[in-house]
């Protein structure tokens, strides 16, 4: 089996993540979800 991919591609943007030395949370901050709760779907009448 042989692969081949043919096209263009574009470069949009690049992105560098640095750590901040003085960072109070190094390993890990997590942000709250901004629609907290489960997701509730409207069902249609039988």
């Amino acid at each position: 089996m042989l692969t081949s991919v043919r096209g263009r591609g574009w470069s949009t943007g690049t992105h560098q993540i640095m750590l901040d030395p003085d960072d109070p949370w190094p390993q890990d901050y997590g942000l709250s979800d901004t629609w907290p709760g489960p997701a509730i779907w409207p069902t249609p009448d039988p």
